[in-house]
């Protein structure tokens, strides 16, 4: 199972819970891509990549096949972006997940990665 995150960079450590989901590999883009943290991520697990060059939510690339996710995102973009998002994951007939914490308790920010991977497992099958 392939999963697309959007905006990792900046999210949470994937390698740990990449441990618990054995069959999951994810690919970190972002539009302004932070290299170094993003290498410094990848250098941890060999199921966790990214791409250097700026990935556009709206204009996904063919090669980058597999389970999209948006995390804290949607509230960053003007309603008629986020409906272009939509749209054109939809035209790419690709499972997208949009995750958005509501709440920034300890509880709520420690879950989040186990939601986000848990979407990904669920979208496999």
């Amino acid at each position: 199972m392939r999963c697309h995150a959007f905006s990792c960079s900046s999210f949470f450590d994937l390698t740990l819970l990449l441990e618990t989901l054995p069959d999951v590999s994810v690919t970190c883009t972002d539009l302004h891509p932070n290299a170094e943290a993003l290498e410094r991520a990848a250098s941890k697990s060999e199921r966790l990549r990214f791409e250097a060059e700026p990935v556009s939510a709206l204009e996904v690339p063919p090669r980058l096949e597999g389970a999209r996710t948006i995390i804290n995102g949607p509230n960053h973009f003007p309603l008629v972006i986020v409906k272009r998002i939509l749209a054109s994951t939809v035209a790419a007939r690709a499972p997208i997940a949009v995750l958005e914490m509501t709440s920034r308790s300890v509880l709520h920010v420690l879950t989040s990665p186990f939601i986000f991977l848990a979407s990904c497992w669920w979208l496999r099958s």
